[in-house]
């Protein structure tokens, strides 16, 4: 099944070629340790250190670079616990599973034009597919939704929308800032408690403010995330850029940046797509500032962006950057699943067709995935193999995927999902 980055039109080709894997369109390693001095062919990181040498000054306690170490006494596989067969024609995203009563919501069609219900045995419960302007629908483009409790909130183009567990409407939150960047099929949209107010955190697109991306007001106006609490019914931006992070010290413009997030009781986690550090905040504190942890991954190719007040022209002998592809919930970690990138020299050649390039290059980019423990430190890298793609988390901790369309050598009639988990050898 092909997976599907959408910023509307233009970003299509973009990530076509990146492989995003945690939207739709769609071994170990033995990492030094942070005490090594990061150094730098390019901007190819050669140890952990997640930014260029220049960003790690002494800074607040709230906005430091801690460094960890992996933890080699541990060690966990991801394993196969079960599998559930959606039958159908069309094109189909999973976006979420009820982590109580294991229903299935997937959308249809690149855009979401239509969402659909399942149990665990794959049977169709109900279904929603109105008009674009219909009172009672989502605007006809779904751009991530999640099970909370009774209730299903989906993203669409100009708001969150809540639905019951039938796909019947209750009620629009609207969205603030309508002409930015909306992301089809995302696991970017959970609930929370910030502060002990309920709500939905959501991440919509790009910056949510008014600058171009190749402004360096964007970045100083730059926040993470959308808040909507249901006591003020819309959504508030939240989480502006640390000084440190890689977007904030790149003094570049950005086309193109994701925030995966994942929330687990008063704890928030999030990374951005380029940058390979992830950061946590405590959801019940007052000032919600976070704090950056670097991800021990050695040759991941930094992004270098482009000139601020300038246009974007690719540099076809530029490398392929590194990506962070999710932040997962496992059994009590975190997961993070990521690529490297990919040097000029290891691109693929002789290859006419699009889709035989793109799948030929993310075979040479294949996924990682590494752990946070409990404790807060983090085990060695691991190559994810060739079966699967991960896709979502639930709140359970259970981990589910799709077949990789790149080792398929037929379309499926149909979705299969597989159930993982992590155990610790």
């Amino acid at each position: 099944m092909k997976n599907t980055f959408m910023n509307y039109f233009s970003t299509i080709l973009y990530f076509f070629v990146l492989g995003f894997s945690s939207v739709l369109f769609f071994s170990c390693a033995s990492p030094k340790t942070n005490s090594e001095e990061t150094k730098e062919t390019g901007l190819i990181l050669k140890t952990q250190d997640s930014v260029p040498s220049e960003s790690r000054k002494s800074e607040s306690q709230h906005d430091s670079f801690e460094q960890v170490d992996p933890e080699p006494e541990q060690d966990f596989e991801l394993s196969l616990v079960d599998s559930v067969f959606i039958p159908s024609n069309g094109i189909l995203t999973l976006l979420s599973v009820h982590p109580s009563q294991d229903l299935f919501l997937l959308m249809e069609g690149i855009m979401g034009e239509k969402l659909l219900l399942f149990d665990r045995k794959g049977k169709i419960l109900a279904q929603h597919q109105k008009p674009k302007d219909a009172p009672d629908g989502y605007g006809g483009v779904c751009s991530g939704a999640i099970f909370s409790e009774e209730s299903i909130f989906v993203q669409g183009m100009q708001g969150i929308y809540e639905f019951d567990l039938r796909l019947n409407f209750k009620r629009k939150y609207p969205k603030k800032f309508l002409g930015q960047t909306v992301i089809s099929g995302g696991d970017n949209i959970a609930p929370a408690k910030i502060q002990g107010n309920e709500g939905i955190l959501v991440f919509t697109g790009l910056a949510k403010n008014d600058f171009p991306t190749n402004s360096p007001k964007h970045y100083e106006e730059f926040n993470s995330l959308e808040w909507l609490e249901f006591n003020k019914g819309e959504l508030q931006p939240i989480l502006p850029l640390l000084p440190s992070s890689y977007l904030a010290k790149a003094n570049a413009s950005f086309d193109y940046y994701v925030t995966h997030f994942k929330v687990r009781g008063n704890r928030l986690t999030y990374a951005y797509h380029l940058e390979p550090s992830i950061y946590e905040v405590n959801l019940f504190s007052f000032d919600l500032k976070p704090s950056r942890k670097a991800l021990p991954i050695e040759g991941f190719i930094l992004e270098k962006g482009y000139p601020f007040g300038s246009k974007n022209t690719p540099d076809e002998r530029s490398p392929l950057a590194g990506s962070i592809q999710g932040v997962y919930q496992a059994g009590g970690l975190d997961m993070i699943v990521f690529k490297k990138g990919l040097t000029r020299d290891r691109f693929p050649v002789g290859i006419e067709d699009r889709y035989e390039f793109r799948k030929e290059v993310n075979r040479r980019n294949p996924e990682f995935w590494i752990l946070q423990t409990k404790n807060g430190e983090f085990t060695p890298e691991k190559q994810l193999g060739t079966k699967y793609k991960i896709v979502r988390s639930d709140s359970k901790g259970r981990i589910w995927a799709i077949p990789n369309s790149d080792y398929l050598d037929s379309e499926p009639e149909g979705l299969l999902i597989f159930e993982l988990k992590i155990t610790q050898k």
